[in-house]
């Protein structure tokens, strides 16, 4: 009886084990860091420093624009981004060629990228 308690006891400590190892909190999916919006856009900062924009198409949302950034979206200062795909004209995010880097400077919470003013959320 004492050596099937302790079977039990070893396979349950086992069990533990492996359950811990196989389960992980580390998550995939990037943080936001900041939302802005205008009256058409959603753009959204994640904390892996890539960005996308969300806006109405046709009456859905769809991501019109994403790419990288540097800086901190999350304060009031400069801000550098680059777009590394834009919407086609087929619907479908493309890559840009030559994607260069733009200079945006957020005060009050606000910031205007590509003739749109957003306002931090």
């Amino acid at each position: 009886m004492k050596s099937i308690k302790k079977y039990l006891f070893i396979m349950a400590a086992l069990a533990a084990v492996f359950g811990f190892v196989a389960c992980s909190d580390e998550d995939d999916d990037p943080s936001t860091v900041a939302t802005y919006t205008s009256s058409v856009y959603t753009a959204t900062f994640y904390d892996d420093n890539t960005w996308s924009t969300v806006g109405k198409v046709a009456n859905q949302e769809m991501t019109v624009a994403a790419g990288t950034y540097t800086g901190d979206p999350a304060k009031d200062g400069e801000i550098s981004i680059t777009t590394t795909k834009y919407m086609g004209t087929d619907g479908k995010l493309a890559d840009v060629p030559n994607a260069t880097a733009q200079k945006v400077t957020i005060s009050g919470g606000k910031m205007t990228f590509n003739n749109t003013l957003y306002t931090r959320q």
